[in-house]
């Protein structure tokens, strides 16, 4: 990859301190273990050496970024899907990440905050056998949507054009509940929860926040002792805005604080009816 010079004489480039950024706010979700910049990760040939490597159930999944106009992206992304990582294997997967050039000019410090708050990421999907997703192009949001293309990645491949497209019109269907059916107070509240002007933008980050939220849940419901699944919380066949979001705000005394608790602002703000509906779509 290309090397960035470092202001002040700091250590490691740009793209390093961000890999590093990025494999901190992934590490532990969904159970992964999520390592950046490994030499030793790789055998025989450390140039193949991914910048992230996302462990899932024994498998490799590898993630690449590179700053805009990122011409080399794609040719790193198929070399790394021909490394050997130690203990895993060949990836299953890579995704592909161009870092908006705004970047660039971030100080360390402010790098975290950039990449919690960008809504610039360029992404897509490969795999060892060449093909990818999109076919062409990138797909582009925040780091919510990477996370959810890694973990799309790692299910069979036919389930994961799939996967996207539910998830892509659920947050359509989501974003137009929130831009139709709440006055501008409540608009207000969520672009305050999302950091965000009003805009089509901001209401299809609140879905996608929610939409992480709920899925997120499940899997936190299967893995951890005395966490109900949505399901378990219907009362008289009925899921409420109160108990879905109470059964959040206890995953918050757990941890997950960035997957939860913008997604709890956000439903709590929302009107009843309103909420309901976003529900149903979730469900």
């Amino acid at each position: 990859m290309p090397q960035d010079v470092r202001r002040g004489g700091d250590s490691g480039t740009l793209e390093q301190i961000v890999n590093k950024e990025i494999a901190d706010m992934l590490d532990g979700q969904f159970g992964w273990t999520v390592r950046a910049e490994r030499t030793k990760r790789v055998r025989k040939n450390s140039k193949r050496r991914p910048d992230i490597v996302v462990e899932i159930d024994g498998n490799a999944v590898i993630i690449e970024t590179e700053h805009d106009p990122a011409t080399s992206l794609s040719d790193d992304v198929e070399k790394r899907l021909c490394a050997e990582i130690r203990r895993l294997g060949t990836p299953i997967a890579a995704v592909g990440i161009k870092l908006p050039p705004e970047f660039k000019h971030c100080d360390d410090a402010d790098l975290k905050r950039a990449l919690a708050e960008s809504r610039e990421l360029s992404y897509y999907v490969a795999y060892p056998d060449g093909s990818r997703f999109p076919k062409a192009g990138y797909l582009q949001g925040a780091l919510l949507n990477i996370r959810t293309a890694v973990r799309l990645s790692s299910v069979p491949r036919e389930r994961v054009e799939e996967g996207f497209w539910i998830m892509t019109e659920a947050m359509e269907k989501i974003s137009h509940k929130i831009e139709n059916g709440t006055k501008a107070e409540i608009q207000e509240s969520v672009c305050r929860s999302l950091r965000q002007r009003p805009s089509r933008q901001t209401w299809n980050m609140a879905g996608l926040v929610l939409l992480n939220a709920a899925t997120f849940y499940e899997e936190l419901a299967a893995h951890i002792p005395g966490v109900r699944p949505t399901s378990a919380l219907r009362v008289v066949g009925i899921l409420s805005q109160e108990a879905v979001a109470k059964a959040w705000r206890d995953i918050l005394d757990i941890d997950y604080a960035p997957i939860f608790s913008s997604a709890v602002d956000i439903l709590e703000s929302l009107p009843g009816s309103v909420a309901g509906k976003i529900i149903e779509t979730m469900s």
